[in-house]
């Protein structure tokens, strides 16, 4: 069943009795502390907290009302709230509590008018009625689409006939639900989310605090920490056997030697000889290495590593065979591992995301990619924050195959930045037409070289504007500038030595691949003309970079 869930909302709901929250409508069981429950909404991926004000007394009403206004200076997320509404002042207070929305009890005979009015006053998308029955619709189907932003349904079982007389979106509150059913409410059309105890309950996952091992304590690798331990997981980086010295830095100092800010407290560091017993119990495991560390991952780890852990990989880069064809890392291991016998699934990200900007919460779009798509649920349930924005996709070939092209490219954009530099001087103003013309090349050439692959538009757009990220900052771009300066390769990796420069061998092993390709007759090297370009200063120790302009134009004249 396919089903777009980036539109689709999990909400959870708050009853609030005399200033408590209670575990139902019916259950007057006490949660200790109300804020830090919508807290840990919060911070839990959902997307909206439904706040019911139960309240008998205008006295309870306002205590109420004053947990609402602390509950909403102390999250994120959108907040609505309904109950006790008899005028119009009763929506105002919640809406001057911090409230987005207001919900109108559909069973009272003077709501209709009270939401028309606070409609107009206020903005439909403020308004929202709760029903349990299709009384209400039914007497108001032509006004509902001008008055309400959506509707609560509090009994699925009227779903049917409430799709029948509004296009209105629906909430709908379910007390209990298998699975498929959720799959099935949530793929109708005017379904907006869902809603209800089901939602609240730990056992449905949502709440639910996993462990979580890193392997690798590199940048990225501990950079995906922060994400996952702000949602209250359990946290454990364990170094590759080359990160002793990062390990006994952070265990000395509390402070990891890339980073300024602290790790939170959820989060520990340990040793590679400690990694199988940290491992167990697991909930799914980061690959953190680097595309230099792919066979020593797949050696020392994914062989000995129990099969029902699912791995997610943060490793870029490509293997290259010998008729030209070019694996992802994630399609590389798993043929590695079947023929020891060995069957799992292993998930990728890939994205527009370096690590600075993610540990201090720039917002940041990526794409989870793999064939099982409860592992990636699960695992972007675990490391969603309202920064960290997580796509999920089938696609594994075409999104590795995306974010390991930008490496070539950005490198060939930024050659433009170095020549206009030596052509110039460092004191000139940058120079934008020539970036521009080699980004349009670069987009060009990754398209090409996503159909060859047989990725997905989505795929290639992720590619993209990780290229945009990689132009503009790290060891790539340093790279690029270096050569567009006039060094050749051996210059480039001497200037920057002490530093991981997977972009050069990544380029190679594309360049390499697209080569046996047009010796096989498969495709034609003209349309390539940046990457090859690019492919040439590496091999062949070139140093005038100056850029062939003339390969990029076409004629499409008719």
């Amino acid at each position: 069943m396919n089903i777009n869930m980036e539109h689709k909302n999990i909400v959870a709901t708050i009853y609030l009795k005399d200033g408590k929250a209670i575990k139902a409508r019916d259950n007057y069981e006490e949660y200790p502390d109300v804020i830090e429950l919508a807290k840990l909404y919060n911070d839990s991926g959902i997307d909206k907290i439904m706040i019911f004000d139960l309240s008998t007394t205008d006295e309870e009403h306002e205590r109420n009302i004053q947990v609402i206004l602390n509950i909403n200076r102390n999250i994120e997320i959108k907040v609505c709230a309904g109950g006790n509404i008899n005028r119009m002042e009763d929506i105002k207070k919640f809406i001057y509590a911090g409230c987005l929305q207001v919900i109108v009890n559909g069973s009272k005979p003077e709501s209709m008018a009270l939401a028309a009015e606070a409609s107009k006053r206020f903005g439909k998308d403020r308004i929202l009625v709760s029903v349990t029955n299709v009384d209400f619709i039914f007497k108001h189907q032509d006004e509902m689409a001008d008055t309400f932003h959506e509707v609560l349904i509090l009994n699925k079982a009227v779903l049917d006939a409430v799709e029948g007389m509004t296009d209105v979106p629906h909430v709908v509150y379910l007390n209990d639900a298998d699975y498929d059913e959720i799959l099935s409410i949530l793929s109708r059309k005017n379904v907006r989310g869902i809603a209800g105890s089901l939602i609240n309950n730990p056992k449905t996952g949502i709440m639910e605090k996993r462990k979580i091992t890193i392997i690798g304590a590199g940048m990225m690798g501990s950079a995906l920490a922060f994400p996952a331990a702000e949602n209250g997981h359990e946290v454990h980086i364990v170094g590759t056997c080359l990160d002793d010295e990062i390990i006994d830095g952070y265990l000395k100092t509390g402070k990891h030697e890339k980073f300024c800010r602290p790790f939170p407290e959820n989060v520990s560091f340990h040793y590679f000889k400690e990694w199988e017993q940290v491992v167990e119990g697991s909930d799914f495991v980061i690959g953190g290495v680097s595309s230099f560390g792919v066979d020593w991952f797949l050696e020392e780890i994914l062989t000995r590593l129990d099969p029902k852990i699912p791995v997610l990989s943060v490793t870029k880069g490509l293997r290259a065979t010998d008729d030209g064809s070019l694996l992802s890392y994630p399609g590389y291991w798993m043929s590695e591992l079947a023929k020891r016998g060995i069957v799992r699934d292993i998930c990728a990200i890939g994205g527009p995301c370096t690590s600075y900007e993610l540990v201090f919460m720039d917002p940041t779009e990526v794409g989870f990619c793999g064939k099982d798509n409860e592992a990636l649920r699960m695992m972007k349930q675990a490391m969603q924050r309202p920064y960290y924005h997580i796509s999920l996709t089938n696609d594994v070939i075409g999104l590795e195959s995306a974010v390991a092209l930008k490496n070539a490219y950005a490198m060939a954009v930024t050659l433009a930045v170095g020549l206009n530099i030596r052509w110039h001087g460092e004191e000139e103003p940058q120079h934008y037409n020539s970036q521009a013309g080699t980004f349009m090349q670069a987009v060009r050439e990754t398209h090409a070289l996503m159909l060859m692959q047989g990725g997905e538009f989505e795929s290639e757009c992720i590619g993209l504007g990780d290229l945009y990220v990689t132009i503009f900052s790290g060891r790539t771009r340093r790279c690029g500038v270096l050569m567009g300066k006039g060094l050749n390769y051996d210059q480039v990796t001497e200037a920057l030595a002490g530093i991981t420069l997977e972009s050069l061998v990544i380029t190679r092993i594309m360049g390499n691949a697209i080569r046996r390709k047009a010796e096989l007759g498969l495709v034609d090297l003209r349309d390539f003309p940046l990457l090859m370009h690019i492919v040439d200063i590496l091999d062949h120790g070139k140093s005038d970079s100056d850029i062939p302009w003339e390969a990029f134009t076409f004629e499409h004249l008719k």
